[in-house]
């Protein structure tokens, strides 16, 4: 495995060992490295790309990245010869991917996890990344799978974080599952305590439903027990609610119950499936479009809003969006996922609009283009 990071500096490379762009795309030279290397691509201006330090000659095809990559972008190159952006410096949506294991079986989940152990690959990889990220970055999110499985050593990727960017803001996803036991949450006490928040799923008020579309009976109980326990370290906790078939017509019961059990998060955020891995397998279980829970959604949020809780709502564009609601929708769909059909873009609403995922294999019927406010 290599990685390398682009770079406009063209001084004191090895005119021998180069990396180029090739519009044909072949390979030359390539062999398997086991280990995880440090190099630096050096992009020049026609569209070639140096990597130092490797004593062989490489032929990649970079069609997919032409004229997109800048200096502090981060390619990977794995045993299987095929080359990976994981880093663009450009986007404010940049994660580290921990791991493809999860300990959940979600009904909904985007990105079905794997049952193969790789967080000893992922750990070393995710190191190593770290160490040639550009030094100006202010957020970073951390993403799995679910991170915590790495258990300590998650602990470590955090440390080399905050000691490499001092100021630097994380965003963890996690089901929380992990800070139910407070021997766990406790080894985290003083990294809890920088700059950095925890987005857990809850997936119902009600046990048998969130166990449902979790997968795993008793996990609601565990994530309960993880929400109390790093509320107790002053956690800054960020509440998602994945609105599906199965919790749709509970939300203003969520909304109740968050406020009067769960007070001290720090956010909330209602969200839209994105409708690809197990939500397409789940399909006739969890699939409900948005236009059913349009009311049902505007009532939450107008609670938890009335309650002065921070609330938002996420992956729902606003023709399917009650307007007394609009003030809460986000652009929070990934800049590489967002689409907008053509007939969106006579929409009074399209620069603020979340979009589509563009990686949604079905959509919602009630889409359309809102093409003046009073035209709702």
């Amino acid at each position: 495995m290599r990685i390398g990071k682009v770079n406009n500096d063209d001084t004191n490379i090895n005119t021998e060992v180069i990396f180029t762009y090739q519009v044909n795309g072949v390979y030359s030279g390539l062999s398997s490295n086991n280990g995880f290397e440090h190099h630096t691509y050096i992009l020049l201006s026609n569209n070639q790309y140096q990597m130092k330090d490797l004593g062989c000659h490489y032929f990649l095809n970079l069609d997919q990245y032409k004229e997109q990559l800048i200096s502090g972008d981060v390619l990977k190159l794995d045993s299987r010869r095929t080359l990976f952006l994981s880093f663009r410096k450009s986007s404010k949506d940049n994660t580290l991917f921990l791991t493809n294991s999860c300990n959940n079986r979600c009904l909904m989940c985007s990105q079905p996890p794997s049952s193969k152990n790789d967080l000893a690959y992922y750990f070393q990889f995710t190191k190593s990344l770290i160490d040639i990220l550009p030094l100006d970055i202010n957020d970073i999110g951390i993403t799995g799978g679910e991170p915590t499985l790495h258990g300590e050593n998650l602990i470590k990727i955090f440390e080399l974080l905050f000691e490499r960017y001092p100021d630097i803001y994380l965003h963890t996803l996690s089901n929380g599952r992990y800070f139910s036991k407070m021997e766990n949450t406790f080894k985290f006490k003083d990294i809890l305590s920088k700059n950095m928040a925890i987005g857990i799923p809850l997936h119902s008020d009600y046990f048998a439903d969130h166990d449902l579309i979790s997968g795993k009976s008793g996990s609601y109980n565990e994530t309960m027990k993880g929400l109390y326990n790093l509320a107790s370290f002053k956690t800054r906790i960020e509440l998602r609610i994945v609105i599906n078939k199965i919790n749709y017509q509970r939300l203003p019961q969520i909304s109740e119950f968050i406020f009067k059990n769960l007070p001290f998060v720090n956010h909330v955020a209602f969200m839209g499936m994105e409708n690809i891995g197990y939500a397409v397998k789940n399909k006739e279980q969890i699939w409900v479009d948005p236009v059913e829970y349009k009311i049902s959604l505007a009532e939450a949020v107008s609670n938890l809003s009335g309650w002065n809780m921070n609330v938002s709502v996420y992956n729902i564009p606003y023709c399917l969006s009650e307007p007394s609601i609009y003030d809460y929708l986000c652009k929070s769909i990934s800049e590489w996922k967002i689409k907008f059909p053509d007939y969106c873009l006579g929409c009074h609403f399209i620069q603020n609009c979340c979009g589509l995922f563009n990686t949604s294999v079905y959509q919602s019927s009630g889409i359309h283009p809102i093409t003046s406010p009073h035209n709702l």
